[in-house]
């Protein structure tokens, strides 16, 4: 319960300061969970579905990629694991606020994400079919 209410704190929803504030992002936080709950997402995950969907997928491949029980036929297992890797190191690096500006060629961080975006997006495209396990 304590790493709960920690991890409250960390989203400011805990503040002695603003108690009103605090009840209200409470409230929020309760109906997202409930939505996700409820329809497997929320209004929040679908008003902010680039942020949601840049932070779901890659840990989805991740995972997939550490659990690994079969391959598509047309392809072998380390072939499909860098595959899954691309997939995942694409979509995390096109997020352009978790993206360090220092690290991308050239400085130009939306043409970098942009392009990490649309290969990460063209391999879903081509093995989208082939997900599942």
């Amino acid at each position: 319960m304590w790493e709960q209410l920690k991890r409250l704190a960390e989203l400011g929803m805990l503040s002695v300061r603003n108690p009103k504030l605090t009840m209200h992002n409470l409230r929020l936080f309760c109906k997202n969970k409930y939505q996700r709950m409820v329809r497997g997402w929320s209004d929040y995950d679908a008003y902010n579905f680039n942020d949601w969907f840049l932070s779901i997928v890659p840990d989805m491949l991740k995972h997939m990629k550490e659990n690994l029980h079969s391959t598509p036929i047309s392809i072998e297992l380390d072939e499909w694991e860098d595959t899954l890797e691309k997939m995942e190191t694409c979509f995390r690096n096109a997020d352009i606020d978790n993206t360090d500006v220092n690290e991308v060629p050239n400085g130009d961080i939306g043409t970098y994400c942009q392009n990490n975006l649309d290969e990460g997006m063209e391999l879903l495209k081509v093995w989208f079919w082939e997900l599942w396990d």
